[in-house]
């Protein structure tokens, strides 16, 4: 493996947190914890439902034009992550993030117009 080096001659050290997988994963759990943790504040008397009930009234609650609005507090964390990355100069991790956010737009689309 060939050392790379800046444009001060000194040697660049990749960092096992850049990666694609790494920016891919967070980019995909994130938004799922942040949409069920606020589909659970809004079902009333939602102790007694377990996950997989949760994560059924939010596929159902898809087709409903109110959802847009927790679709998109959803994927702010995103952002925030995205950013995160980006200043740290994490480029792998930010096209992870990328494309996360890329394709819960195009489920949104499938599920929401078509």
């Amino acid at each position: 493996m060939a050392v790379k080096f800046d444009e001060f001659g000194y040697p660049i050290q990749d960092k096992w947190y850049d990666s694609f997988v790494l920016g891919a994963l967070l980019g995909a759990v994130i938004p799922v914890i942040v949409l069920v943790g606020l589909i659970f504040k809004e079902i009333p008397d939602s102790q007694h439902l377990d996950f997989g009930q949760i994560l059924e009234y939010a596929w159902d609650m898809t087709k409903s034009k109110g959802f847009s609005p927790y679709f998109v507090s959803a994927l702010l964390p995103n952002m925030f992550f995205f950013m995160f990355f980006y200043t740290k100069e994490l480029w792998k991790s930010c096209r992870g993030f990328v494309v996360c956010t890329l394709l819960f737009f195009a489920l949104y689309a499938y599920r929401a117009f078509i």
